[in-house]
């Protein structure tokens, strides 16, 4: 990737928002953490979602703020200081307007990135969501080596889209139902790159 597409990205990482918000929603890398939560709140302040480090494997839970009722729990990739004080990555939650489906992005590779998405949707008749995990697809830069493929963030989701910013002016919208799924926790390296060819031959 050349020098202008990776300040492109990093500055990307350091801003983040919601469907309807303004950029609030990112912890950026090594921030001190909240105890015991990191939170990240719907628009309207009703819900939010938490990054609970108390054990591991560490989660991200969907919580009701008024009755504090967790209504989903889904496995993070969260990386904590040995201290227990740092964490290491960035998050964002992006909200659907009526609440019905979540979508929140983390990633805490070390290296290059290798972010997890985190899908909840709403189960139906009920107030409870239920989870998978997502593999949006990538994009492709002119540029070879280790950084030629960028990983997309989320900037809107409706309660059957999402759209998708490749921080270089590109974006898609995809239904969520095109979309590789699973219901185990599974970051992007953890898809075979063969998968993603499916969605180039739906495009």
């Amino acid at each position: 990737m050349d020098r202008a597409i990776l300040c492109l990205l990093l500055a990307a990482l350091a801003a983040c928002s919601t469907s309807q918000n303004p950029p609030q929603q990112l912890r950026k890398s090594a921030e001190l953490l909240p105890s015991p939560n990191a939170t990240y709140p719907s628009p309207d302040g009703s819900l939010y979602a938490a990054i609970r480090h108390s054990k591991r494997p560490y989660t991200v839970a969907i919580i009701e703020r008024e009755s504090g009722r967790v209504l989903s729990v889904a496995e993070s990739s969260a990386s904590i200081s040995e201290s227990g004080e740092g964490m290491y990555g960035t998050v964002c939650a992006t909200y659907s307007e009526d609440l019905s489906t979540i979508v929140v992005h983390e990633d805490f590779s070390d290296a290059s990135p290798n972010p997890r998405y985190i899908l909840f949707q709403r189960r139906r008749g009920t107030a409870a969501y239920r989870v998978s995990y997502l593999a949006p697809p990538s994009a492709h830069t002119d540029a070879p080596g280790e950084f030629d493929i960028i990983k997309p963030r989320i900037v809107r989701v409706t309660n059957d889209t999402i759209t998708l910013d490749y921080y270089d002016g590109r974006t898609r919208v995809i239904h969520i139902s095109e979309l590789l799924q699973t219901r185990t926790p599974k970051s992007s390296e953890g898809w075979p790159s063969e998968a993603y060819k499916r969605y180039e031959r739906n495009r």
